[in-house]
């Protein structure tokens, strides 16, 4: 059972408590204590201790969960100051998976996967699920042919630098973005301004990469992405496809997209865009599958059948 410590102000504190309570009756964690920022309003909440933020350092705990939702600069300064590692942090928004539970998610964190994805589901599931980027395919996106290329000689093509192909036009963000390349596959960092900082975050990003627990992820938008991905040489996988696949496969992860009218209005007819808002936490889509449960490579991570 894991010690901890809840920080956040007592609004924050009485919405998750109803998600604490239940990992707590699970015997998953014990809250030794509570940090409110409304400080010296309380000496005990639920029966818990108040304790103030520069008590922390007296008490002996485990993980400290950050329910603060506003001012992250300054609770990141906090942190700081106070010597509090990153990894002893979990902030308080995944306890609103559906599925959660703290014993998976934290073998999560220690196994240090990293997402291998073609678009930005990979950047989204790191970031909702309060975890380092470990991996270089963060903010970019890869077209289907190159990307099993990539994928087929991943060693080959990891240990090339980038190059400079040439620039585009993002229209979301109304402006240009650099398009970089591997040998003859091409990458396009999409949210980047220009190529020195793209290929400054892809290799800072490509150093972290844990090659002994990678998690790869693609898109799926035609019967041959599906066939082709089925025979990449890798162990931990997942395709989402909204084609329907009767080969029984369990690393094609079938999601039915809602009707066309919902997706020109909300995701001009993209998969993609989709199974990036399913990733967000809480986020404004179903969650299909349960996270945790896929990263952890267990087989019944799906939650719905069709």
């Amino acid at each position: 059972m894991k010690k901890v410590i809840v920080w956040g102000n007592r609004i924050e504190y009485d919405f998750y408590y109803k998600y604490f309570e239940t990992e707590c009756l699970k015997l998953n964690m014990e809250i030794k204590a509570v940090i409110l920022n409304e400080e010296g309003m309380f000496s005990t909440v639920d029966g818990i201790e108040v304790i103030k933020i520069d008590e922390l350092v007296a008490w002996r705990y485990d993980y400290l969960i950050d329910m603060n939702q506003g001012e992250r600069e300054l609770v990141q300064n906090i942190l700081k100051l106070l010597n509090i590692p990153p990894e002893k942090v979990i902030l308080a928004r995944v306890f609103k998976l559906p599925s959660f539970d703290l014993d998976r998610y934290i073998k999560v964190r220690e196994s240090r996967v990293s997402i291998i994805a073609n678009q930005c589901w990979g950047g989204f599931t790191y970031h909702s699920l309060g975890m380092q980027f470990l991996s270089s395919f963060i903010n970019l996106y890869v077209m289907s042919e190159d990307y099993i290329k990539l994928l087929r000689n991943f060693d080959y093509y990891m240990d090339l630098p980038l190059h400079f192909i040439r620039e585009e036009y993002e229209p979301n963000l109304e402006r240009n973005y650099p398009v970089l390349g591997l040998d003859d596959v091409t990458l396009h960092f999409n949210h980047y301004r220009d190529s020195d900082s793209a290929i400054d975050s892809w290799n800072r990003r490509k150093s972290r990469i844990n090659r002994n627990n990678m998690f790869v992820c693609m898109t799926l938008s035609c019967h041959k992405d599906i066939e082709e991905f089925e025979t990449l040489p890798f162990q931990h996988k997942i395709g989402f496809s909204a084609i329907p696949y009767g080969g029984g496969a369990e690393d094609i992860c079938f999601l039915p997209m809602p009707g066309k009218d919902y997706l020109e209005k909300y995701y001009e007819r993209s998969m993609g865009l989709f199974i990036n808002h399913v990733a967000e936490i809480p986020g404004n889509e179903f969650k299909y599958y349960d996270i945790l449960k896929l990263l952890c490579n267990e087989k019944d991570f799906m939650r719905v059948k069709f």
